[in-house]
């Protein structure tokens, strides 16, 4: 295995990954949050659900804008990825301070999850491209990395409330970082040819099937991570909902990371249907706690459950698309499987919004409808997964040339 990529190698050129799913914890469940409490709390709920709304559609057209610059036969140089990392500094930067008024803060928003994304979804299929061999070992860094981000950004973002020169000083050190990593790919992007043919093929049934599955379980984990203060303060009544959602959220991110690393061996090996079907059925388990209005152990039970339930979801998923045999390839199927998660947390942010407004918050029929929708979603997933395989792969063809 001479073009193994040593480990060392591996962490440092996917580690801007950590950077961005920080910054997007952040940005979806703990600054708009926070700003809403302040600056729109009568429709918190419903203004949140458009605002997200608006971001994560920005988003799935910046994974769409950057798919097409994979495509073409000179993919994005270095250079330009670092001027798309800048960009996603500065809007970020704006939500940190934070703008006002709303609508500047709505545009701002738009913006950060746009360029956000181009850089993502362009750096993801770039360095899978690269990896030399090692598909599995970087989609397990990849997932490793984002769950890292999502496990420490909301903590860090609640702590750092208040503190808008303390949170600066975070985001420039980190998107420091970020920079210092890319700058040492130099040579790796700008002149290989595109990640993988195929862009334009028609997906298989096997790997639509994987794409639902995705889609449901992003928009059950998405909608009830982005009403997570509210049901802690609304309906649990947990002393400081921001801080407890922070803590819960961190919580699942650290079981979810350990199950990544510890499974990433036995989802690249030979996948079952089981194994994408107990964690579809193990995130159920989540809103059905909360519906119980737990104290603090139905709360950490609730955090095992999703902890677990959502690691082995996030890097058995990315590893299936990274490794995918059929059609479309791998780096385009990468490339969709980045934006079914974008669509799927719009429509998770559309679904809670229609509740809120048609219900109305508050109300025990509304957190009822919510809280079963979500259970709802993660139990189709598992079905789908158990129902309709898609994990079991067929002979792989040779390789071409």
């Amino acid at each position: 295995m001479a073009d193994r990529v040593p480990t060392r190698a591996l962490v440092l050129r996917t580690s801007p990954m950590f950077v961005l799913s920080f910054f997007w914890a952040g940005a979806q469940h703990i600054l708009p949050q926070l700003y809403l409490l302040t600056h729109a709390p009568e429709d918190k709920a419903a203004v949140l659900a458009a605002l997200l709304g608006l971001g994560t559609a920005c988003a799935a057209l910046g994974v769409a804008l950057s798919r097409r610059r994979v495509a073409r036969p000179v993919p994005l140089g270095l250079s330009s990825l670092l001027g798309w990392l800048l960009a996603t500094l500065i809007t970020f930067s704006a939500l940190v301070l934070p703008v006002e008024p709303l609508a500047a803060f709505v545009v701002a928003y738009g913006a950060f999850r746009l360029v956000s994304n181009v850089l993502y979804n362009h750096l993801d299929c770039a360095l899978l491209a690269t990896a030399r061999g090692g598909a599995a070992r970087h989609a397990t860094a990849v997932a490793v990395w984002q769950i890292a981000g999502q496990t420490v950004g909301p903590a860090a973002f609640v702590a750092l409330a208040g503190h808008q020169a303390a949170t600066l000083l975070a985001v420039v050190v980190l998107g420091a970082g970020a920079l210092a990593a890319l700058s040492r790919l130099r040579g790796a992007f700008g002149a290989s040819p595109p990640p993988a043919p195929g862009h334009d093929a028609s997906l298989s049934s096997r790997a639509r099937r994987l794409l639902a599955y995705t889609f449901l379980l992003q928009t059950g984990v998405v909608g009830l991570l982005g009403n997570m203060i509210f049901l802690l303060k609304d309906w649990v009544r947990v002393d400081a909902p921001e801080q407890a959602a922070g803590a819960l959220i961190s919580g699942m991110g650290v079981l979810s990371a350990v199950v990544a690393v510890r499974s990433r061996r036995v989802m690249a090996s030979q996948p079952s249907p089981w194994s994408v079907v107990w964690p579809a059925l193990l995130l159920a388990v989540t809103p059905a706690i909360l519906l119980a209005r737990p104290g603090v152990p139905g709360l950490v039970l609730a955090a095992l459950a999703a902890g677990i339930g959502g690691g082995r979801y996030l890097v058995g998923t990315r590893q299936l698309a990274s490794m995918w045999t059929e059609a479309p390839g791998p780096a385009a199927l990468l490339g969709r499987y980045n934006n079914v998660a974008n669509v799927a947390s719009l429509t998770g942010y559309a679904l809670s919004g229609g509740v809120a407004l048609i219900l109305g918050e508050g109300h025990l029929a509304y957190v009822y409808a919510l809280l079963g929708m979500f259970g709802a979603l993660f139990l189709a997933a598992a079905a789908l997964a158990g129902l309709r395989p898609f994990t079991a792969d067929p002979p792989s063809a040779p390789a071409p040339g």
